[in-house]
């Protein structure tokens, strides 16, 4: 009998597919690098630039930090990130970024976190 390749690359092609579709689990992500893109909290770059010798770039950190303050700082009721002491502690106030005492925040932003269980119920 001839088997036609075609026809054989087929059948392995749905095999593949089929064993493949079985071990995917629908509620968690198996590529989450391409279809997921992390993001940090805030697109500005000066947020991210924690230099305590340089005090051109330590002012715009603050500037920085003070725009995500002000974006932020007035989200209340269920649904919205609070900025608040529980949240984000003593980085609720921009003026706790002190360059001669080297403190600063760094803020990043989760938008899914899977598999994960909080611990308090």
């Amino acid at each position: 009998a001839v088997v036609s390749t075609q026809s054989t690359g087929a059948g392995f092609f749905a095999v593949c597919l089929t064993v493949m579709l079985q071990t995917l689990d629908p509620n968690i992500p198996t590529v989450v690098g391409r279809t997921n893109k992390p993001m940090v909290s805030s697109p500005n770059p000066d947020l991210y630039v924690l230099n305590f010798k340089d005090s051109v770039t330590w002012e715009k950190y603050k500037e920085a930090f003070k725009q995500l303050q002000e974006k932020y700082g007035n989200n209340t009721g269920t649904g919205f990130f609070v900025w608040d002491q529980e949240t984000v502690g003593s980085c609720r106030e921009h003026a706790s970024a002190v360059m001669q005492d080297r403190t600063g925040c760094f803020f990043v932003g989760l938008n899914r976190i899977y598999n994960w269980h909080n611990p308090d119920g």
